[in-house]
C-alpha cells in the first residue's frame, strides 16, 4: 500500500527536500541512540552513510512537503523526519498502518534556512574560491590542505566573494573555505537559527605575516613556510622519557619579494612557525601568538644551514620480539624510524619517517647536533641492534651501515649520530 508523509513547518507550510526515514515495528527516538549495530545511526554527522532514498526505507519530500512509500506492508511502522540533531516530538510517528490503498499524514519539523554571506580579505573580495559546508560534530583540524573534508556541501564564491547554501536545517555548522596564496583552508563555526543573516568573513582579521631572508640578508622566494604541529608521543625508551613527536606542515609558500602571508587564523592561537628552503637550509622555530585584533602578527625568518640524514632500508633486516628475545623475527611492514635530539639539538621535538622498504628515504632540514635514531614498530618488535658511534659528518655523504649491529643489547636504539650542517648523513640498515 502507499503511504504519503507530508512535512511541514510550524507555521503548515511544506518544506521540500526533508529526508524521511520508515522502520520496521515499535521505534521511538529513545532507541535510536541503541542502534549501534547500525552504522548510520552510529556515525550519525556522517551524510555519506545515510541509506539510499529508494521510496522503501527512506524517500525526500518533494515540492509540496511530501514523501513517497509506495509499498508499505500493513502492521506497526515508524516514519520520522531524519535530521543530525534530537529529532523533536512532531518529528516522528508511530502507527498501526491499515490494509488500505493509501495512508497520508503530517510530521512538524523546522523550517529550512539559507546560509549565506561573503569571503573578503580586507576590502576585496575573494572571489571563485571553494566553500564547503559541514556539520560541527567533528572537531578534527580542517585547515592543512592535506586534511580530508568531512561529507557537506560544497559551492564556489561567485564574482563578489558571495556564497550561499539553500535549504539547510538550522544547527551548527563548519565551513571550510580555501585561500588564496596559501595552503591551510580558513575554517569558519557559524551557528544558523531560525533567521540567519548573512555573515561577512574577512581572512585578513586575524594573519600572520613575515619575510624569509638568507644570511645575507637576501630575500628568498619560493621558501615553504611550515607550522610545526604536534603528532604524538614517543613511547617511553630506555634512553630517557617519552618525549612529544612533531611535524612540519606546509601552510604557505613566499612571492618573488621572499614575503609571506597566512590568513584565516584563529586569535589568540600560538603557533610555531618556520621557513625552510630544500633539504639543507631552514629558520629557527619562532613562537607566534595570533593577534585578537586586526593589526595582523609580523616576523622576519632567516634561514640556516641545516644537515639531511638519508635512509636506506633491505627487507631482509631482522628484529627482535620484546617478548621473547630468543627468536628473531622479520622486520614488519609498520616498521618506522624516529629521529631524537639529544638536548642541544634542536629542542624537545623527535621527528618520524616510515621504513623505506627496499628503497630509501630519511629526515630533511635537521639542526647541526648530536641526535638518536630509534627504531619502532606499531607491532610491540624493536631493533635489538645497539650505538655503536657517535661521529660527525663532513664532505660527501658517509655511510654507515648497520648490518653488523643487529644483535646488539639495548633494543629500540639504533645509532648516535652527529647532525652537521650542509652534508649529508646516510645510515644503510642493511640485513646481516
Amino acid at each position: 500500500m502507499r503511504v504519503r508523509v507530508r512535512v511541514v513547518d510550524g507555521d503548515g507550510a511544506p518544506i521540500a527536500g526533508a529526508r524521511v526515514e520508515r522502520k520496521d515495528g515499535t521505534w521511538s527516538p529513545t532507541t535510536r541512540t541503541a542502534e549501534t549495530g547500525d552504522p548510520e545511526r552510529a556515525h550519525a554527522e556522517r551524510w555519506d552513510l545515510e541509506r539510499p532514498a529508494d521510496g522503501d526505507r527512506a524517500a525526500w519530500t518533494d515540492a509540496n512537503g511530501i514523501a513517497t512509500f509506495p509499498r508499505v506492508a500493513p502492521g506497526q511502522h515508524a516514519f520520522h523526519v531524519e535530521r543530525h540533531a534530537p529529532i523533536l516530538d512532531g518529528e516522528w510517528t508511530s502507527r498501526d498502518v491499515p490494509p488500505t490503498e493509501r495512508v497520508e499524514f503530517d510530521l512538524v519539523s523546522v523550517a529550512r534556512v539559507a546560509c549565506a554571506g561573503r569571503l573578503v580579505e580586507g576590502d576585496e573580495p575573494i572571489a571563485f574560491a571553494e566553500v564547503s559546508l559541514s556539520h560541527a560534530g567533528e572537531e578534527r583540524d580542517l585547515r592543512p590542505e592535506g586534511a580530508a573534508l568531512p561529507p557537506g556541501l560544497d559551492a564556489r564564491t561567485d564574482a563578489s566573494g558571495a556564497f550561499r547554501f539553500e535549504n539547510v536545517p538550522p544547527g551548527r555548522y563548519r565551513l571550510a573555505a580555501r585561500v588564496p596564496r596559501q595552503r591551510w583552508r580558513h575554517v569558519e563555526t557559524l551557528r544558523l537559527t531560525s533567521a540567519p543573516k548573512p555573515v561577512v568573513i574577512d581572512v585578513a582579521a586575524s594573519a600572520l605575516r613575515g619575510v624569509v631572508v638568507d644570511a645575507t640578508g637576501a630575500r628568498v622566494p619560493r621558501a615553504a613556510i611550515e607550522i610545526e604541529r604536534l603528532a604524538g608521543t614517543l613511547p617511553r625508551t630506555a634512553a630517557g622519557p617519552a618525549r612529544h613527536v612533531g611535524a612540519y606542515e606546509l601552510a604557505a609558500e613566499t612571492d618573488e619579494d621572499g614575503a609571506f602571508r597566512l590568513s584565516g587564523l584563529v586569535p589568540g592561537e600560538s603557533l610555531r612557525v618556520r621557513a625552510r628552503r630544500g633539504a639543507n637550509a631552514a629558520s629557527k622555530s619562532f613562537d607566534v601568538r595570533v593577534p585578537e585584533r586586526e593589526r595582523p602578527a609580523v616576523v622576519a625568518l632567516q634561514l640556516e644551514p641545516r644537515g639531511v640524514v638519508e635512509l636506506a632500508f633491505d627487507p631482509r633486516t631482522t628484529a627482535r620480539s620484546a617478548a621473547d628475545e630468543r627468536e628473531d623475527l622479520p622486520l614488519p611492514d609498520d616498521a618506522f624510524v624516529v629521529l631524537v635530539p639529544n638536548a642541544e639539538a634542536g629542542g624537545a621535538l623527535a621527528f618520524v619517517a616510515t621504513v623505506p622498504a627496499g628503497g630509501t628515504g630519511g629526515f630533511r632540514a635537521i639542526a647541526p647536533g648530536e641526535w638518536t635514531l630509534f627504531l619502532y614498530s606499531a607491532q610491540g618488535l624493536t631493533s635489538s641492534a645497539t650505538a655503536r658511534s657517535t661521529r660527525a659528518v663532513g664532505g660527501p655523504p658517509s655511510r654507515m651501515d648497520l648490518a653488523e649491529l643487529l644483535d646488539g643489547a639495548q633494543p629500540e636504539t639504533v645509532l648516535a649520530l652527529k647532525v652537521a650542517a650542509d652534508e649529508a648523513t646516510h645510515v644503510d640498515l642493511g640485513a646481516r
